[in-house]
């Protein structure tokens, strides 16, 4: 789900994977839309069938269907003028995919709050970056609202790599409270100097500055005695 912001209205826009066609409760989402005066919009694509020609049997589709239905919102933004991307990513979700990145990717990163697309058209925001699931299903209990599942045949499936990282972040909260709100904290406390990513620390550019150097600073076979 995306929204697509502009000065005069926010329209809620869901694109479809192929996928989810027969099964998901469009019909709900379109009725709850209404219900509430929200503008909103059904896009359905063939994107399902586009990952089955791309992917191999054993792959994970997760990553290119969000690529492309991101595209998907992306035009939708376009036709109607929007100015802002609002997805709905939550604390988890950010955790989760730094903790994903850091095993199977090799890579330290997660998702930005805010970003603007490569072609430089679209800003895209994450509000709901400080707000865990728990709590976005409470007021999501709390309003009313009806939660509906993406019906997508790889979601839900334990033996995928999210599924089995959110089965850990469970059990560290478990055992440790405030765990993931430390996890959180940490993406916005980086220390580039003690990593070993060599384009943050140039090996070329790290040398000690010339010039008299102290005591402190010196071998300690070189420092004076204290008086």
């Amino acid at each position: 789900m995306g929204i697509a912001s502009s000065a005069r209205c926010a329209a809620a826009a869901r694109a479809d994977s192929f996928f989810a066609h027969k099964e998901y409760k469009h019909d709900l989402i379109a009725r709850t839309c209404e219900a509430r005066g929200w503008e909103y919009r059904i896009e359905h694509t063939g994107i399902g069938i586009l990952i089955e020609d791309i992917l191999d049997a054993d792959q994970t589709p997760c990553s290119l269907c969000a690529r492309l239905r991101r595209g998907v919102l992306y035009r939708i933004a376009k036709q109607i003028g929007a100015t802002k991307i609002a997805l709905g990513h939550h604390m988890d979700d950010f955790i989760e995919t730094l903790l994903l990145n850091l095993f199977f990717a090799g890579a330290l990163k997660a998702m930005p709050a805010k970003l603007v697309s490569d072609n430089g058209r679209h800003v895209v925001i994450r509000p709901l970056v400080y707000a865990g699931e728990d709590e976005a299903r409470a007021y999501t209990k709390e309003r009313e609202l009806p939660i509906v599942g993406c019906c997508c045949p790889a979601c839900g499936d334990l033996g995928l790599q999210r599924q089995r990282t959110k089965r850990l972040l469970m059990e560290l909260e478990r055992e440790h409270p405030g765990v993931k709100q430390s996890m959180l904290k940490a993406l916005a406390n980086v220390a580039p100097r003690h990593l070993l990513d060599t384009r943050l620390n140039p090996p070329a550019e790290l040398r000690a500055t010339s010039g008299q150097r102290d005591a402190e600073s010196a071998p300690i076979w070189q420092a004076r005695p204290l008086a």
